[in-house]
């Protein structure tokens, strides 16, 4: 299967980028190694936990230069590393103080030994999926990546819950705990990397899905103030402001101050991670454990299906909105119906894991609530987008 256009757009810009950071080390080394400081340090900033992120990847900048590839790839070797010693040293005091171990310790700990265990394998495939990815399955890969991190993440956390409580208090408690909370950290900046690098791609792969042309050198990235601003405050008419922000100011400059562009692009957005989530739930009906869980995964992946469809009907009709082929408020009244049904569908698959328990059911229901958000920003910018139209 050939490569979609958009990734081989993004591939050549990134080639180039890393040849432009070569040239530049040559040149330069100490320069290069500032530069690449500094990309770190701005890096570190967005993340949870930039102290940590920083301390752990600055000694990284020679190989890192400005490469989020390399940023991404550091955070989760640094994450892996600790995730051994941590292994190592719960390991070592089971052993020694198995005798003077409560029942409810001896338990928590042979169980976080496996979900570290756990998270070594999930984070050692992340770094091999890393090293190989490519341009026909890009899309793929990275969600692998999220899937994998995100796990790996969860599986940290719950190792810390396993010592909750005053009757695990202890040398042993506070010596596990400090362990995984510094790996818990560690693997949520590397998610971080790995979702920026997964930001970029979806924003060429929207780009594409709207029809706008993608100018050389990253100009969906030169962003106006104004329209910035614009942005800000029409999202304000959402129910979820900050996410609908956060979700399109990367499209400032395609967007322009065009109350039509921006509802283009929100519908773009949602329909691109509703794709996204039917790959991976999809991939989840051969993880299930439980009858329930088959189930609940069986009837979300019809309903995402269907709200796939009915969000790829509205872009459709959407881009012949004003041509004349058709009369305009009943291509509105389709759009809202459709987006409207998504929206439903969307809210039938959290529904469906009602009841369900397990790490399936928070993964997906996390998933879920942010997409039916991205959906509802969606149709209240595409609703008042309509209103000025027609009024």
């Amino acid at each position: 299967m050939a490569s979609s256009p958009s990734l081989v757009v993004f591939f050549s810009l990134m080639t180039l980028m890393g040849t432009l950071v070569s040239a530049t080390a040559a040149a330069s080394p100490s320069a290069d190694i500032e530069a690449s400081t500094n990309f770190i340090v701005t890096s570190c900033r967005a993340t949870l936990y930039p102290r940590v992120c920083l301390h752990s990847l600055v000694k990284f900048a020679s190989q890192i230069q400005s490469s989020p590839r390399e940023l991404a790839r550091a955070a989760l070797l640094v994450s892996l590393a600790k995730a051994r010693s941590t292994l190592a040293r719960m390991s070592e005091l089971e052993a020694i103080a198995m005798g003077r171990l409560s029942h409810e310790e001896v338990g928590a700990m042979k169980d976080c030994v496996e979900n570290v265990a756990d998270s070594i394998d999930m984070l050692k495939q992340s770094l091999g999926e890393m090293e190989n990815l490519s341009q026909k399955q890009w899309g793929l890969e990275m969600n692998d990546l999220q899937t994998w991190v995100s796990a790996a993440l969860t599986n940290a956390d719950t190792c810390a819950d396993g010592f909750a409580g005053e009757a695990m208090n202890g040398p042993v408690k506070e010596t596990v705990r400090a362990s995984i909370l510094t790996m818990a950290q560690l693997t949520s900046n590397a998610l971080d990397f790995i979702n920026k690098i997964s930001v970029i791609i979806l924003s060429v792969t929207i780009l594409t899905i709207t029809n706008l042309e993608l100018a050389y050198g990253y100009t969906m990235f030169n962003q106006t103030q104004n329209s910035t601003e614009f942005i800000r405050a029409s999202c304000n008419v959402t129910l979820y402001p900050n996410l609908c922000f956060k979700s399109l100011e990367h499209f400032a400059n395609m967007v322009d101050s065009s109350s039509m562009n921006l509802a283009h692009a929100a519908l773009a957005v949602s329909l691109v991670h509703l794709d996204q989530a039917l790959v991976i739930i999809s991939r989840m009906r051969f993880m299930a454990i439980s009858a329930g869980e088959a189930g609940a995964l069986r009837d979300c992946i019809d309903n995402l299906a269907d709200s796939v469809d009915e969000m790829q009907r509205s872009m459709r009709e959407f881009r012949r909105l004003g041509s004349g082929a058709g009369n305009l408020r009943f291509q509105i009244s389709n759009i809202q119906t459709w987006v409207s049904a998504a929206l439903t569908d969307e809210d039938t698959c959290f529904d469906d894991f009602d009841g369900v328990d397990g790490s399936i059911t928070f993964t997906v229901r996390r998933m879920m609530r942010k997409i039916e958000r991205l959906t509802s920003n969606s149709l209240a910018l595409f609703n008042k987008f309509a209103d000025d139209m027609i009024h």
